[in-house]
């Protein structure tokens, strides 16, 4: 039968209204487990990966057997996931899905402490109980530690940059939990460009985050549970580039010479009430959201500001009965968001406002003891419109797009044995086009003119995915100790890639466009954990290889194929584990990451930037003691790929960046 799962305008006048809205609903929260884990999701232990000694939740992702560790652009961390970039992902916390686009979710990444991380569930493929159907790539869900968990106390520093790190993260009582988190760190790259002439380039960041959490669960009844949480993340952001030569803004690419310096300010607010409800057989969970993201940026001579704001209402019902359990739910969301640019000779200001609803059935049939059948269907409808404040030639409110999507899923799961199993499924989802590109408007940004598109669609995706896993010992599932084989296909439809126009000298357009023609990308995916034994001691080797093949043309005009932008064609991780006495353990690692491209297409060429191959190696020693007490240094080197463009043509060299790290932690 069924196993048990936890069911878990700124223009001078610019309103923060964070502290109302924490004010307003910091008894209105609550942290659900994962309530879409099932035969489709694998779940990772966070203390396997602890000897990586990881600060942030983006260092633990990059750990794992299917992450990537690239860097976009911009030269800044971006998790790879099954060979897709961070947009095509699904990010969750305790599974409710975070604010923002890709690169607000990857700041929340850096902003949530490792050390708060209970588990880390990764669905392969889309399911109809999650949002927009999951994401291309797979769906991550964060399930942070509820009161229940042991207590811990972490304190690090790191170098060669000064670098540090506190944490405590514990239960004040049965029904409090909190945690505070500081997190600085600071590092310098640096390397050489050649377009003639070889020159140098240097690159300096440091950034600290702070982040506050309450959990609070109270019981009404045996039946009745409620439960609240709140999540308070701040980050002071600063980057110096010298002579770099790219200038990555949002998401097109044009190289060009640039020295410039930026400040960020960025703040996350996480509320969230929960309440459930057992009736026998069933279970009813009604959960209320509100979240807002800030980000202000000053470079050189411009300045941006985006607040983005979010409130969701969301209904579930699960029944376990006979054979069947079945689920359904709805949902409700209200969105905001808001963007200014000033510069030299513009400013601009964009105002979105999007409504949008959700419903879903799902039902796991177990069809004999060995095979369940879970098949599902998932309605997803929005109405996005531009709010034209301050505009007296247009109406209050003007509609941009409005989209309504059925998302149907399928896994189909059969238990060979008990060490064996294998599982088909298939899934749509969503990757919505955002919505600054949708609006016909036009942005000057020093040589590039940046052009909305009215007629830019959302990306719809049908992924297929087969995985066979094996379980070294009974009970003991196959991310601990065991294999895990897949093998996938992601077709993505009207495909949306940035075109490339040459307006004059030295001037350019950048126009978001759907492609006519599918972008496809194929995968396959193994990952080997298993113990040994050395000399009567304990042996832990750890293997992830992954090779990627995907196929996008750009038009009728660039037909000629490529790669799907920043998939690299292979992911390899290797380590290594020994348990030398008791209680020290030492360790050692090696990350490969192969080629990549970052390209925009134009109607007669394409520019591209292209990455070479990357890695990461390193070391650790561990040692625990009584009392829940453990020390643990660690030393890695990264390798970056170089940059090379066709246009302008030049390569751009990175030196390799090393790091240490000395942590005292305390557990329980």
């Amino acid at each position: 039968m069924f196993r048990n799962e936890q069911q878990v305008q700124i223009r001078h006048r610019h309103i923060r209204s964070g502290p109302a809205l924490a004010g307003a609903l910091l008894a209105l929260i609550e942290i659900s487990s994962s309530a879409w884990a099932n035969d489709a999701t694998l779940s990772y232990d966070p203390e396997n990966y602890s000897r990586f000694l990881p600060l942030t939740a983006l260092d633990l992702l990059r750990q794992l057997p299917t992450t990537g560790m690239g860097k976009n652009l911009n030269i800044e961390d971006d998790i790879l996931l099954y060979g897709m970039s961070g947009s095509y992902q699904s990010l969750s916390i305790n599974g409710q899905p975070l604010l923002g686009d890709s690169n607000a979710q990857r700041l929340a990444l850096e902003r949530i402490p490792a050390a708060m991380i209970k588990q880390i569930d990764i669905s392969e493929n889309s399911q109809s109980d999650q949002d927009w159907g999951g994401g291309a790539a797979g769906a991550i869900n964060l399930i942070l530690k509820d009161q229940f968990s042991p207590s811990s106390y972490l304190a690090g520093i790191s170098g060669p940059e000064d670098g540090y790190q506190l944490l405590a993260d514990a239960s004040l009582s049965r029904t409090l939990r909190i945690g505070l988190s500081r997190i600085r760190q600071a590092s310098n790259n640096q390397g050489t460009y050649d377009d003639g002439t070889r020159q140098t380039w240097s690159q300096h960041r440091q950034q600290q985050d702070d982040t506050l959490r309450l959990y609070h669960q109270a019981s009404l009844s045996a039946a009745t549970r409620l439960s609240s949480e709140l999540m308070l993340m701040n980050s002071d952001f600063d980057r110096n580039h010298t002579a770099l030569p790219l200038t990555l803004r949002y998401d097109a690419s044009h190289p060009g010479l640039a020295d410039t310096t930026y400040q960020h300010d960025r703040t996350n607010q996480y509320l969230r009430f929960n309440a459930s409800h057992h009736f026998d057989s069933r279970i009813t969970r009604l959960s209320l959201t509100g979240e807002q993201f800030e980000q202000q940026q000053q470079r050189d001579n411009t300045y941006d500001d985006e607040d983005d704001s979010r409130y969701r209402l969301n209904w579930t019902l699960a029944e376990t009965r006979d054979e069947h359990r079945w689920s359904l739910g709805l949902s409700y969301q209200q969105r905001k968001q808001s963007t200014y640019h000033a510069g030299d000779s513009q400013q601009q200001q964009l105002i979105f406002k999007e409504n949008r609803a959700s419903a879903f059935i799902q039902d796991a049939w177990q069809v004999t003891p060995g095979t369940r059948l879970t098949l599902g269907l998932r309605l997803e409808s929005y109405e996005l419109s531009q709010d034209n404040e301050g505009d007296q030639s247009l109406a209050d409110q003007s509609e941009i797009a409005t989209a309504t999507y059925w998302l149907p899923s399928a896994i189909l799961n059969r238990r060979l044995d008990y060490h064996q199993q294998l599982q088909f499924s298939l899934g749509q989802s969503i990757h919505s086009a955002r919505a600054r590109d949708r609006v016909p408007h036009q942005l000057d940004d020093e040589n590039l003119l940046w052009m909305g598109n009215a007629n830019l669609v959302d990306e719809q995706i049908t992924s297929y995915v087969m995985r066979y896993q094996r379980q070294f010992q009974t009970g003991v599932r196959a991310e601990e100790e065991g294999l895990i084989l897949s093998v996938f296909q992601r077709s993505l439809y009207q495909p949306i890639h940035y075109r490339y126009d040459a307006l004059a000298a030295g001037q350019y357009q950048i126009t978001p466009v759907n492609s006519a023609v599918p972008a496809v990308l194929r995968g396959i995916s193994l990952s080997v954990r298993r113990p040994l034994s050395l000399a009567e001691r304990p042996l832990i080797v750890e293997l992830g290889a992954n090779l990627y093949e995907s196929d996008v043309r750009g038009g009728q005009v660039i037909e000629q194929r490529r790669r799907l932008d920043q998939s690299p064609d292979a992911v390899i991780k290797a380590s290594v584990e020994y348990w030398y006495f008791r209680h020290a353990r030492l360790g050692a690692y090696w990350f490969y990451q192969g080629q990549s491209a970052h390209l925009a297409v134009g109607d007669t060429h394409e520019i591209s930037v292209r990455n070479t191959p990357s890695h990461d190696c390193g070391g650790y020693l561990d040692y625990s003691w009584t009392g829940g007490w453990r020390i643990g240094v660690s030393i890695s080197q990264h390798l970056t790929g170089d940059y090379r463009s066709n246009d302008p043509d030049f390569q751009l060299e990175s030196a390799s960046e090393w790091r240490w790290q000395l942590q005292l932690r305390k557990e329980g």
